[in-house]
C-alpha cells in the first residue's frame, strides 16, 4: 500500500514539473486547446496505470516517456474524432514548422510519407478503418494496418525532431 502511496506521488510530483511543456506540444499536435486538455488526461490515466518508478527516475525522464505517449494517443485520437475530413492542402514546404499547428502541422508531416503511406494515412486521420480503406484501394487489409503503422512511425519520429529543434 505504501509503495502505490509512494509511486502515485511521485507521478503527481513529475507530471507538476512536466504538464506545461506537455500542453504547449499538446495543444500544437491538437490545433485545439480543448483537445490537448483532453488528451493529457488520458496521458494523466496512463501515467497512473502503467508508471514504474524503478525505470524513470527523474522529471526529465518522465516528461519524455509523457510525450511519446501523447503523440501516439494524438494522432489516435485525431482518427478517432474524425473532425479532419477537411485537411488543408499540403503546406509548403518553406513554411517553418513552428507556425504550424493541428490540421497544417500534421499536413506537412503527411507530405514526408511516401505515396501509399500517406494515402492511407489521411484515410485514418479522417476516420476511415482499415478494411475500408482496403475495399476503397483495393487492398489487403494487412497492407494497409502495415502501411499505417510505417506512417505513423514516420510522422511521429518527425514531430519529435520538430520538438527537439
Amino acid at each position: 500500500m505504501d509503495r502505490d502511496k509512494n509511486r502515485l506521488e511521485l507521478v503527481r510530483q513529475y507530471w507538476v514539473d512536466c504538464e506545461s511543456i506537455l500542453l504547449k506540444r499538446a495543444i500544437k499536435i491538437m490545433g485545439d486547446e480543448q483537445e490537448a486538455r483532453e488528451l493529457l488526461q488520458q496521458a494523466a490515466v496512463i501515467a497512473v496505470e502503467q508508471f514504474d518508478s524503478n525505470k524513470i527516475s527523474s522529471s526529465s525522464e518522465f516528461a519524455r516517456w509523457m510525450w511519446t505517449r501523447c503523440k501516439w494517443l494524438g494522432l489516435d485520437r485525431i482518427s478517432q474524432l474524425k473532425r479532419w475530413v477537411d485537411l488543408p492542402e499540403l503546406v509548403s514546404n518553406d513554411t517553418p514548422v513552428e507556425y504550424l499547428s493541428g490540421k497544417e502541422l500534421w499536413a506537412k508531416l503527411l507530405d514526408q510519407l511516401p505515396k501509399s503511406q500517406k494515402q492511407i494515412a489521411i484515410l485514418k486521420i479522417q476516420g476511415f478503418s482499415a478494411t475500408e480503406i482496403a475495399k476503397t484501394l483495393g487492398k489487403k487489409s494487412a497492407s494497409v494496418r502495415s502501411n499505417w503503422r510505417h506512417a505513423k512511425v514516420t510522422m511521429l519520429i518527425a514531430l519529435e525532431e520538430y520538438f527537439n529543434e
